[in-house]
């Protein structure tokens, strides 16, 4: 075991019980920093499920984690963000700042969402994807690219590895690809 739950530590958020990690053992990231100490107090979450017991995953100090949502692999959640619903975030992806991610989204593949982003229904971002700045992400939508500066992505819209969408750009598409 990585971690632990802090009986100590408790608070209510949005009518949820959280519970503060504590790291158990030195945790590092993929390049072999320390990114927790032993001893040392993370995130909130709710329950043990919300927080991998293997790899390198962690929720950092002020972020939050309930729900049905998971982070998996070498994925952190740091900052305020806060993840909840029927998430999965996994491989090695960061997600911080302000970012929410919500309900049935997927993040995987090494991405970063940040700024005050918000994913959620059923969004797919993966293979690098950055999402950042108000950037949104909604509907069936997947993003491989970038969404920033409130950009929104809804639909069943795809936007791949290089596009970008940003400056208030709204994109809602049927699957097809955006260019």
């Amino acid at each position: 075991m990585k971690y632990t739950l802090s009986e100590n530590d408790v608070i209510n958020y949005e009518g949820v019980t959280l519970y503060r990690v504590i790291a158990l053992c030195d945790i590092t990231n993929l390049s072999g920093e320390v990114i927790a100490r032993k001893g040392d107090q993370g995130g909130y979450i709710e329950k043990e499920c919300n927080l991998s017991q293997e790899g390198k995953a962690w929720v950092h100090k002020n972020a939050k984690v309930y729900g049905k949502a998971q982070v998996l692999g070498d994925s952190q959640v740091c900052d305020y963000a806060i993840v909840y619903g029927d998430v999965k975030i996994k491989d090695c992806c960061m997600v911080g700042d302000h970012a929410q991610i919500f309900e049935h989204a997927e993040v995987k593949g090494c991405c970063l969402v940040s700024g005050h982003a918000k994913i959620h229904g059923h969004a797919t971002i993966r293979f690098g994807a950055i999402i950042t700045d108000y950037g949104e992400v909604s509907g069936h939508a997947v993003v491989e690219g970038q969404v920033m500066e409130h950009g929104k992505v809804s639909g069943n819209a795809y936007v791949p590895f290089g596009d970008v969408i940003a400056g208030n750009c709204e994109v809602c598409g049927d699957g097809d690809e955006v260019s």
